[in-house]
């Protein structure tokens, strides 16, 4: 019987092609541009975040028109228009990184600051298991036997502090998952 590993489905937005363009119905929103970024710091779910951006035609974020414009597109029974746009140029693709990117700002410190907490609570509590391990082993009686499981014990803490110094490495990617031209209604 063969065997499949699910990989993490990575979701890009293509720079060249059109975009959904996109009317919300009683909707009150200017011309501009919706984004989903994705912002991770490692490789696991919990250090990961999808942040909603919305930016003007004369590209001025709107730091809480995405989150609305979040919720009203998941809303149940939302009534939408859509269409096809053009991709934005080079220049507004790069302005619009930078406003996104300044906006995540705070998102990347609470999922850095979690992720350290996290990391560092896990490491104690090894640390503090590994302690006990070695002290019961210390009462072992016979020599060579003591000998061995300590090593053992020790093998395990370089390989803990080892694999602990890589967990908290923060190796931050910023990506837009969508970018949608969102036009007035």
């Amino acid at each position: 019987m063969p065997s499949f590993t699910a990989m993490p489905l990575i979701v890009v937005q293509d720079r060249s092609a059109d975009v959904l363009s996109v009317e919300i119905e009683d909707f009150p929103n200017e011309d501009g541009w919706f984004m989903l970024w994705e912002l991770s710091i490692a490789d696991d779910r919990r250090s990961t975040r999808v942040v909603p951006v919305f930016v003007n035609d004369r590209l001025v974020l709107r730091p809480i028109a995405g989150k609305r414009i979040m919720d009203a597109l998941l809303r149940p029974g939302v009534r939408l228009t859509v269409g096809t746009a053009s991709n934005a140029d080079a220049e507004t693709w790069a302005r619009l990184e930078e406003l996104s990117q300044d906006f995540a700002y705070n998102d990347f410190k609470d999922l850095s600051d979690r992720h350290e907490r996290a990391t560092k609570e896990n490491h104690v509590k090894y640390a503090y298991a590994l302690e006990l391990r070695h002290e019961a082993v210390r009462r072992v009686g016979i020599e060579n036997i003591r000998a061995a499981k300590l090593a053992r014990i020790e093998a395990e803490r370089a390989e803990m502090e080892a694999s602990y110094a890589k967990e908290r490495q923060v190796l931050p990617e910023f990506r837009c998952m969508l970018l949608v031209r969102l036009v007035e209604s």
